[in-house]
């Protein structure tokens, strides 16, 4: 099989090359012939018997025979491509010839003595040996018939457009490496496995460099190692982004502190725009902050309930109707009249209470809370059909009890009697009755028409 490495210089292909391709193939016990900068007493170190299973080759093979690809039948794959010289001699490679760059550099009689394979082919710089134009017509016969030899080739280049397409083109797997310096981990390197020369990426991975395995290569060819200038005026984005995460995330602890930090005790004898202290505007303790209810007195800063245990006297019963006069002698508009809460408007942020006022069961008036403010009352809701109504020093209870209007029809109206009063009978006025079906009754002496015809009509 045939498969490609390919990158920019300093991207990684010599440690991919040397760890994952050569070093694996050796623990499998397969000879690798290479031209790569390894350090061979290294591999040696490692296990000894990596010295005879490793073969660098820096110059072009010796030509020991004939090379003929005719020979191979391409049915029955019978037939020898490599055949030797009869006396065993072996000649010089042709002048200019570039190691890998003809085809007795891919000959070789091992074979593994398990499996049958025959060695692994690394070739580095594979486009020095293999140009775009000028490859041996010879090479390019050996790599379409590199299977009948089991031979695997490993093509390790910068760019594979610059070497041969032929054999380019025949690859079964690519592998592109870069090195990972501008995502701000130098020491890492991003691996790209392709479905051929030109297929899809099949995988994607980042690998480090390890640095226990820099002793098995040079990575410099040309002369000692030296450290390599980074780019010093591109900043990767990545950690752009890291510092300004970390910036919002110390952001958002210092608000979030300080949101949710204890508010400081307020002195207590903090003075106002006016000079003066809380202290002098407190109220006394023991003022009432509001009077009490019926039924109830004022003791010891509280409002009671009147019982025979808090007070020691029976309590009295309250008076259902409004006194006639308040403590300061004014007269209450209502007098011994009755008020009942009938509903509440909300608007704007303004609420507003409609009421009743009844006399002796009877509904006359209806009312809102702003008109009895101004008449002098105050009206404290209590809930949604309770209430406090006080005028001066007095308090009463109000509730939704309004007495229900009568309703009548044209030929049953209402009629309700007005005492003291005489005349004829008349339809009672809005402000007396919502319904248009109310006669009033003035006088006792006053006849029902309706009884009255109804009697005639019973008399024939």
């Amino acid at each position: 099989m045939i498969n490609g490495l390919e990158g920019i210089p300093g991207s990684g292909k010599s440690f991919e090359a040397s760890v994952y391709q050569v070093l694996d193939a050796l623990k499998r016990g397969r000879k690798v012939i290479t031209n790569l900068p390894l350090v061979f007493h290294a591999y040696a170190a490692i296990d000894p018997v990596y010295g005879d299973l490793l073969e660098l080759r820096y110059t072009p093979a010796p030509v020991r025979g004939t090379w003929d690809a005719e020979r191979v039948d391409p049915v029955t794959g019978d037939g020898q491509a490599f055949e030797l010289f009869a006396d065993g001699r072996v000649e010089k490679a042709p002048e200019g010839t570039r190691v890998f760059g003809h085809v007795w550099d891919y000959w070789s009689d091992w074979k593994h003595p398990k499996t049958g394979q025959g060695p692994l082919f690394v070739i580095d710089e594979a486009h020095v040996a293999m140009p775009r134009i000028g490859t041996s017509k010879e090479v390019i016969e050996y790599y379409k018939l590199h299977r009948h030899f089991n031979h695997d080739i490993l093509l390790c280049t910068q760019r594979f457009r610059a070497m041969c397409q032929d054999i380019a083109e025949i690859m079964a797997m690519v592998i592109k490496v870069r090195k990972a310096d501008i995502l701000g981990r130098p020491d890492s390197y991003i691996r790209k496995v392709y479905s051929g020369y030109r297929g899809a990426v099949l995988q994607t991975s980042e690998r480090k460099y390890q640095p226990e395995f820099f002793c098995l290569y040079k990575s410099h060819t040309q002369g000692g190692a030296a450290l390599e200038a980074g780019v010093s005026d591109v900043q990767p984005f990545l950690t752009k982004w890291r510092r300004m995460s970390w910036a919002l995330y110390a952001v958002i602890a210092v608000v979030t502190v300080w949101a949710w930090w204890p508010a400081r005790d307020m002195d207590k004898q903090a003075e106002l725009h006016d000079g003066r202290s809380v202290a002098d505007i407190a109220v006394p303790k023991g003022a009432p902050f509001k009077p009490c209810v019926d039924g109830a007195v004022w003791k010891n800063d509280e409002c009671v309930k009147i019982t025979v245990e808090t007070t020691g006297v029976v309590p009295s019963v309250p008076k259902p109707a409004i006194e006639a006069q308040s403590e300061t002698g004014a007269v209450e508009p209502l007098k011994d009249k009755r008020i009942h809460l009938t509903g509440r408007i909300r608007m704007h942020g303004k609420t507003v209470y409609t009421l009743a006022i009844s006399d002796g069961g009877r509904r006359f008036l209806d009312t809102t809370s702003e008109e009895l403010e101004e008449a002098g009352y105050r009206l404290e809701a209590l809930g949604a059909c309770m209430g406090r109504l006080s005028y001066g020093s007095k308090v009463y209870p109000v509730s939704c009890d309004a007495p229900q209007l009568a309703v009548g029809t044209e030929r049953a109206p209402v009629v309700v009697a007005v005492p003291g009063v005489q005349g004829q009978p008349q339809v009672a006025s809005a402000g007396q009755s919502p319904a248009p079906h109310v006669v009033a009754i003035e006088g006792g002496g006053f006849r029902d028409p309706l009884r009255a015809g109804a009697a005639s009509a019973m008399s024939r």
